[in-house]
């Protein structure tokens, strides 16, 4: 069970990282108390749960549950929590959307530019490619977890959560707030015409954006980039080629959508999308993350 339980490591690793940042940053001592009570907490459930994991010899019900979903649900809940290591490293209002601003214009400045060429209809189609970023990982793992594939589910959650923690760190040392916010301070972009127009998908992504649980310098690197590549790779693995060309259409979508919705720089998209490659035998799997 060692490549099944490998995903429960990565939340501890994580939380360890987590902790440091947070001690380093500028809370308070008692919000400092209440992170290090509360990873401590999350810390003993994971070393646990392997421990469990390692005495069973089948996999079935809750324990299947706890064991398969618990990295994949702990990361989509760190995403809120990284919000308070983003000043353990650099002061509070640091961010290198002006370098990044900078050397976009050599791009045509295209998170600048992209939606002003659009429509409702293009911008309700890539917002809905944008959205897809809520689906694909769940489709996926609920797909492997009824077809009892614990071995394969637990690679994607591997490619999945390792993304996250990449991503969620980075936060800390490459804090982007994004083109949606650090255009309007740069004063290239009108703030009446910050958000996207569109229809009803349109609409739910900025409520999402500007008034919902977006990081403020949480943009560098694009998570959702990284979870698309990782879509993508195991709609190619599962149903072949024409799997593996709808989830790249999804995937490329999606980071077009992003783009041009302001909500991330080219390079955020760019660096967010690693290098992935798989290939199974029967000791398990190798990974590659360039």
């Amino acid at each position: 069970m060692s490549t099944e339980l490998l995903p429960n490591w990565l939340p501890l690793i994580y939380l360890f990282i987590h902790t440091t940042l947070s001690m380093n940053s500028g809370h308070k001592t008692v919000m400092k108390a209440k992170i290090v009570v509360l990873n401590l907490a999350l810390s003993l459930y994971f070393a646990l749960l392997i421990f469990w994991g390692h005495s069973l010899t089948e996999w079935t019900g809750w324990s299947k549950f706890l064991l398969l979903w618990s990295p994949i649900i702990f990361f989509w809940w760190a995403y809120l929590w990284s919000k308070q290591t983003l000043t353990g490293v650099h002061p509070v209002g640091f961010h290198f959307d002006s370098f990044l601003i900078q050397f976009e214009s050599r791009l045509g400045q295209p998170s600048l530019t992209w939606a002003r060429k659009g429509n409702r209809l293009l911008s309700e189609i890539l917002h809905i490619f944008y959205f897809s970023y809520y689906l694909y990982t769940p489709v996926i793992a609920i797909y492997l977890d009824i077809s009892n594939r614990i071995h394969d589910f637990a690679l994607l959650s591997f490619g999945v959560t390792f993304g996250y923690l990449v991503s969620y760190v980075t936060f800390a040392l490459v804090p982007v707030y994004g083109p949606r916010l650090s255009l309007v301070d740069a004063g290239l972009l009108p703030a009446s015409v910050q958000r996207a127009k569109g229809y009803w998908i349109t609409r739910f992504i900025n409520k999402l954006m500007f008034g919902g649980p977006a990081l403020k310098g949480g943009a560098m690197p694009s998570s959702h980039s990284s979870t698309a590549i990782v879509f993508w790779y195991w709609c190619w693995v599962i149903w072949g080629i024409p799997g593996g060309i709808v989830g790249g259409i999804i995937a490329v979508g999606m980071g077009l959508g992003a783009v041009y919705g302001r909500y991330h720089f080219v390079t955020d998209v760019i660096v967010g999308a690693p290098s992935y490659a798989g290939s199974e035998s029967k000791e398990g799997a190798a990974f590659v993350f360039l």
